[in-house]
């Protein structure tokens, strides 16, 4: 095969660098993703609840039942400007539950309860193997497989939680919250069902029962920080 002529190989050479950049240019011109931060939670003033609903003939006689987390950890990733690559993880440990506390009340916004000795009662059978089973299944989890914008300026996450051993797909809408301290709340809600984890709701021959849904809510409070997520 004839050699090239020395000026043409010297052009062939010069040009390398620019087509590099060319091809490097076409190749990474598709949508940049922005990159997610860790959004710092404050304990204090973050919760996640659930209350459960009377049912039943004769449910107006029963009580509306507030229960408060008190041991739990999560992670929250967000990119305001791209919320698909945000993501979202909830531990709460099953055996910190309580039921009807002074705390539990204010937060769920529930107004009566039943004497000291039935929530002790209560508590206890809710912790029990016949309905949260704590010993055996100690954490309640969740954790994004998507996030999507609303409209609005919120968001729809969705993922697997895993209740009393149990994991459904569940589809969260999260209103966001931008305050003048410059925190974010993050203020999730969603009705899901005993039955579909499992677990059968409490009943007194259909007189004064627990309803099948029960309200599930967390409230976190958190502050943007440098950090960026993996």
């Amino acid at each position: 095969m004839p050699t090239p002529p020395r000026s043409l190989a010297v052009s062939v050479t010069a040009l390398a660098p620019v087509l590099a950049i060319l091809v490097a240019t076409v190749l990474g011109s598709g949508p940049a993703h922005a990159q997610a931060v860790r959004y710092a939670i404050e304990p204090q003033r973050s919760t996640i609840h659930v209350v459960t609903r009377r049912a039943g003939v004769l449910g107006f006689l029963g009580h509306d039942h507030a229960i408060l987390a008190t041991d739990w950890t999560g992670r929250i990733c967000f990119a305001p400007d791209d919320p698909a690559a945000s993501s979202v993880r909830v531990t709460v440990m099953t055996p910190s539950l309580v039921i009807d506390t002074d705390r539990a009340m204010e937060v769920a916004g529930t107004s009566s309860r039943p004497d000291p000795e039935t929530v002790e009662e209560l508590r206890t059978r809710m912790l029990s193997p016949e309905f949260l089973a704590a010993q055996e299944h100690p954490e309640i989890r969740f954790s994004s497989r998507s996030v999507t914008a609303e409209g609005n300026g919120d968001l729809l996450v969705e993922g697997p939680l895993t209740l009393h051993g149990r994991t459904r797909i569940v589809r969260v809408p999260v209103t966001v919250t931008r305050a003048s301290d410059g925190t974010v709340r993050f203020e999730a809600r969603l009705s899901p069902r005993m039955t579909d984890f499992g677990i059968e709701p409490e009943t007194n021959f259909g007189v004064v029962d627990v309803a099948d849904a029960f309200d599930l809510v967390v409230d976190v409070v958190t502050r943007p920080t440098a950090e960026p997520c993996p």
